[in-house]
């Protein structure tokens, strides 16, 4: 597990970078298709994964995005980052509260 860094943003500079490095596992894999709903068969299914193009079993792909929100939230720049993509879309700066979840959220 990373320890969070917390770089403000007026320290940023271009060219700054962050890293964040996991070896995806059989149980991160299981986890996140519990999590996600998504059981594609490419992800679970070493028999069908072998027919496909990859010819093996792949992580999902939303699973890479968590890990790249991982660097962002926890390397670069850090523990009071909240990422929000959406916000540059919004000049008006409204919350999207149906894009956010919290527990017992559906």
């Amino acid at each position: 597990m990373s320890t969070l860094s917390n770089t403000p943003y007026a320290d940023l500079e271009v060219g700054q970078k962050a890293t964040y490095s996991k070896t995806v596992e059989e149980r991160d894999i299981q986890l996140f298709a519990a999590m996600s709903g998504d059981h594609n068969p490419v992800h679970l299914d070493a028999e069908f994964a072998a027919s496909t193009i990859f010819r093996e079993r792949i992580a999902h792909g939303m699973f890479s995005g968590a890990l790249i929100s991982a660097a962002v939230a926890c390397e670069l720049p850090g523990r009071h980052h909240l990422h929000r993509p959406d916000d540059a879309l919004r000049p008006s700066g409204q919350a999207r509260r149906y894009l956010d979840r919290a527990p017992g959220d559906s």
